[in-house]
């Protein structure tokens, strides 16, 4: 049987999934490979909608901080990119340098959340969904949420180790939309912009 038609009843639409988040919950992203682009997309069109949802990531290709957002999303982001550099410059969101996975940090000085999105792979026979190539924070950050939304993408290779989380701890699954994929920025490369000031 296919996992739509097992976890029916846990699956959302993007809008839907969306609407889990309220006003003043601090809440997750999942990084790199794991971050639930379409989920985020469409979290972001509540903008205007909600208020105070602080946004919590590591690195992240989705830019949250604008001018027009700040009062729905406010950014907290362990590791700037060009994604959000210059937001964080402009006092739009909060720089916290903690390049640091161990368990414990994690909890203490990140968590709790009210929400955690992450990107997983269909969940398995027996109900597990993998991470993927995400091995970093997202298990911890996981442990410490109220509520849980996997983002399912079905490119997702499965992993070992402790890299996956059961059904049982999930309150809803939405399907990843490939069109919405976010390619982090790239920035100009150091010679070109030495030659530019020249």
């Amino acid at each position: 049987m296919d996992w739509k038609q097992r976890y029916a009843d846990r699956l959302k639409t993007p809008g839907e999934a969306a609407k889990l988040v309220r006003s003043g919950d601090r809440a997750w992203m999942g990084m790199f490979t794991s971050n639930p682009d379409t989920f985020c997309r469409s979290l972001f069109a509540r903008n205007g909608e909600v208020e105070a949802v602080n946004i919590h990531h590591y690195v992240s290709p989705f830019v949250w901080a604008t001018p027009d957002s700040a009062r729905s999303f406010h950014l907290t982001t362990c590791f700037t990119t060009p994604a959000d550099r210059q937001q964080i410059a402009a006092g739009m969101g909060d720089y916290l340098p903690l390049g640091n996975f161990r368990q414990s940090w994690i909890k203490d000085a990140v968590g709790p959340f009210d929400v955690a999105c992450v990107k997983t792979s269909p969940p398995d026979e027996n109900g597990y969904l993998s991470m993927g190539t995400a091995v970093w924070a997202n298990r911890t950050a996981l442990d410490v949420a109220r509520t849980i939304i996997c983002e399912v993408d079905e490119r997702l290779i499965r992993t070992y180790g402790e890299n996956y989380i059961h059904m049982s701890e999930v309150a809803a699954l939405l399907e990843h939309n490939q069109s919405h994929d976010t390619a982090m920025p790239v920035p100009p490369r150091t010679d070109e912009v030495i030659a530019a000031t020249e």
